[in-house]
């Protein structure tokens, strides 16, 4: 994932909304909401203690958190710790990010999606529906019994990485029969502050989030833009028992990489956002992924195969077939 390339105090905005995500890799994390009320460059920030309410008394010094907020169109995670809880004040500190992330995306980016929900309607009905993809505007459902274009309902969307938007306003736009369903495209209605803050980080910080909880952990992971090459290798390999993911950016690799730890990652050297041995070179110094392999593939440069290895890459490859037989020796 990219690093800050800008100096934290400039992102920070008094009074901008931020969700602590307390220990977000363990069984036990949680998030709290709150608001930015200043900061000491190089020490810690100063967040607004009033939002937290029952989730304030879970909080304890010491305790590991990524502080996410957005701010001009950007999506920023910043790795920090709890550190003084202030008894009896109206705010607590985090220390000063160790490490930050940025993503940004179009406002009109749609993020695909599958993930099942209800919707409601006015008269209290439930219809079930399939949700496909959701952007900052509206969201996407398949549905067997479609809704007409103008139905009024509310709907809860369960989303990876904590984020349950519920009770959410919307209206049908527009509806179109398929095969063996309808797509329903909605438009969200009257969202409120808290509402409007998860769907817009959730939106920003990835562009491709799909997990479902009962699936087996990923054995290997495609970092990668280019759909013929993640084919070209999950056929061979899903035929021989290997479970594939792909992540079609860096932030979303990452993303995946936290939320469960693959056996294997195969990475693009040329990626919009950030170079597959950078990539590589990032696995290879967070705490947790240090003995995860890699493999970057792109085209022959007898530089870039250097650079890799010096990166730490297990071995760098120029095709498909090439990544997949040297990934089923490693698995």
């Amino acid at each position: 994932m990219p690093m800050l390339d800008v100096p934290v105090e400039q992102c920070l905005r008094v009074g901008n909304r931020v969700v602590v995500n307390i220990n977000p890799q363990a069984a036990n994390g949680f998030r709290v909401r709150s608001r930015i009320r200043g900061w000491s460059t190089g020490e810690s920030i100063m967040l607004d203690r009033t939002l937290t309410k029952d989730q304030a008394v879970r909080l304890r010094p010491n305790m590991k958190c990524v502080v996410e907020f957005v701010h001009d169109g950007s999506a920023f995670a910043m790795l920090s710790s709890v550190l003084d809880l202030a008894a009896g004040r109206d705010y607590f500190t985090v220390a000063w990010p160790t490490k930050a992330e940025r993503a940004a995306v179009r406002r009109n980016e749609r993020v695909k999606i599958s993930a099942g929900c209800d919707a409601t309607l006015s008269d209290g009905t439930r219809v079930g529906a399939q949700l496909r993809d959701i952007s900052l505007g509206g969201f996407g459902l398949l549905m067997v019994a479609p809704l007409a274009k103008g139905t009024k309902f509310k709907v809860t969307l369960d989303l990876p990485g904590g984020f349950v938007l519920s009770n959410l306003a919307a209206t049908v736009c527009n509806v179109r029969a398929m095969t063996d369903s309808t797509f329903v495209g909605c438009v969200f209605a009257d969202l409120s502050e808290e509402q409007a803050f998860d769907l817009e980080y959730f939106v920003t910080s990835s562009s491709d989030r799909v997990h479902h909880q009962s699936a087996a952990d990923d054995q290997l992971l495609v970092i990668s833009d280019d759909l013929d090459f993640i084919a070209a290798v999950r056929v061979p390999l899903e035929e021989a028992g290997v479970t594939v993911a792909a992540a079609p950016t860096v932030l979303d690799g990452f993303y995946r990489i936290r939320l469960r730890m693959p056996e294997l990652v195969v990475v693009k050297l040329r990626l919009p956002d950030l170079s597959g041995t950078e990539v590589c070179r990032i696995i290879r110094t967070t705490r947790g992924c240090e003995s995860v392999p890699v493999i970057v593939y792109g085209d022959e440069n007898t530089k870039a195969r250097a650079s890799a290895v010096d990166a730490g890459a297990v071995g760098f490859y120029t095709t498909a077939e090439q990544v997949a037989d040297a990934a089923q020796s490693i698995l």
